[in-house]
């Protein structure tokens, strides 16, 4: 999670991410979703190196 503390400084979740939240509780009932790669193993093995430029 980036930025947690900012998150957790929120009142309250956007409307649009709890949607989100629901329709994937929804859709995961019936169906097996393969496992979600949060892309963090990667950004940090990246940020090893100094002449990459993250965008």
């Amino acid at each position: 999670m980036q930025k947690p503390d900012e998150i957790m400084q929120r009142d309250e979740i956007p409307g649009i991410v709890a949607e989100t939240c629901d329709a994937w509780w929804q859709y995961t009932e019936d169906n097996v979703a393969e496992q979600i790669d949060s892309g963090l193993r990667k950004f940090n093995n990246m940020r090893k190196f100094k002449n990459i430029r993250m965008l």
